[in-house]
């Protein structure tokens, strides 16, 4: 029986201690990223923690198919919000951890080694927090970002998106069913990952932590004025 427990650690520790190196090497090498050129340009935001991110959007750039399928209530003093913020993350450290300070060890645990549900956050936002990571993409980028996150909802027969009714942080926050399982290997800062390289912004080849999309975002380039570019390109007689 010992020499069967000193055998299950050790394979264990060399699974975790592969598992870091490959994350921090996969999170460091990034992704080609788009030459992206256009006129009008908008600022999403990346919102962050040690150990989440998530992806803030200027409400009045969203569909408004996507306005209506999350409908966030009115606040009363605040009015609407400026931004809609969207993450996605394991069901049950969502439903159970409303600030990480509360997050538990089974939880946590349970994310890391089991397939579990996952779920996705939306939150308002009335304006920039100090922290955001400022992120200038085109138009067509955030289009690319919006139909990424769109295809993340889980939705019923109809096309309706699955609301978990009755979760909330605030009561102006919402929680909704998400497609596909959640892993050690699929996290929620692989969404966030995810998101990035759909809308064609650097990003690492894969990043489980937070960390590695972090280091990336704040070395994001805006894109570049097309007219500032051919007149670059032109020659004086």
């Amino acid at each position: 029986m010992f020499r069967l427990l000193n055998r299950v650690f050790l394979i264990v520790t060399g699974f975790l201690a592969t598992f870091i190196a490959c994350s921090f090497v996969l999170s460091v090498v990034s992704v080609p990223a788009e030459q992206a050129q256009c006129g009008q340009k908008t600022t999403i935001y990346l919102q962050y923690s040690l150990v989440h991110a998530d992806f803030a959007i200027p409400s009045n750039v969203l569909s408004g198919e996507t306005r209506r399928e999350v409908s966030l209530k009115h606040h009363p003093s605040l009015g609407d919000p400026d931004f809609i913020v969207f993450g996605l993350g394991d069901r049950d450290i969502y439903i159970n951890t409303p600030v990480w300070a509360d997050l538990k060890a089974r939880y946590a645990a349970k994310a890391l080694f089991l397939p579990s549900d996952r779920a996705i956050h939306v939150e308002p936002a009335f304006g920039v927090y100090e922290k955001w990571i400022p992120l200038e993409i085109c138009d067509y980028q955030v289009k690319a970002l919006e139909d990424y996150i769109r295809a993340s909802f889980s939705r019923d027969e109809k096309g309706n998106i699955k609301e978990m009714t009755g979760l909330t942080y605030t009561g102006y926050d919402k929680f909704y069913e998400a497609d596909g399982i959640y892993t050690m290997f699929n996290s929620c800062n692989n969404w966030a990952n995810g998101g990035l390289k759909a809308a064609g912004v650097k990003a690492p080849i894969w990043s489980p932590f937070a960390q590695g999309v972090i280091y990336h975002a704040k070395r994001h380039k805006p894109p570049s004025d097309p007219e500032m570019s051919s007149r670059l390109m032109v020659t004086p007689d």
